[in-house]
């Protein structure tokens, strides 16, 4: 418990430097007892989703690391992979939200929606993952 909550504490210090670009309000979700904001800053996610607080957010605490294959706050698209990705626009036309031009829990996370994992939309056979991986 505590290395994670050193992981945690890590996550949360790296994100500190990424501030909003946009000046928009907040939006404040009700989310399992909570009263959330819901800007993209992952920091906001990860404060609960980093194995402590949020007990089952193994993915959160393994996969959105900087070095799992869909870790966060990594451009959009990544450099010099440009053509084996949807452009921006398109992204933002299906609901795909980023956060200061990198991918965020936002990104495919969408607290309003009520499903489980509260996807943006249904993942069956994989249209969100091809809705940014095109190649």
């Amino acid at each position: 418990m505590r290395r994670l909550g050193l992981i945690a504490a890590t996550v949360l210090a790296a994100f500190a430097p990424f501030q909003p670009t946009e000046s928009r309000a907040a939006e404040r979700i009700a989310h399992h007892g909570q009263l959330v904001e819901n800007i993209g800053d992952p920091s906001s996610c990860i404060s609960c989703h980093d194995g402590l607080t949020a007990t089952n957010a193994h993915f959160c605490t393994v996969e959105c690391d900087f070095k799992g294959s869909h870790s966060i706050m990594k451009d959009y698209p990544p450099r010099f992979k440009e053509d084996a990705y949807a452009p921006t626009e398109s992204l933002t036309e299906k609901g795909i939200r980023l956060y200061n031009g990198k991918v965020s829990c936002v990104s495919c996370h969408d607290l309003n929606q009520p499903a489980k994992y509260h996807l943006i939309f249904s993942n069956n056979p994989s249209s969100l993952c091809s809705a940014c991986h095109i190649k």
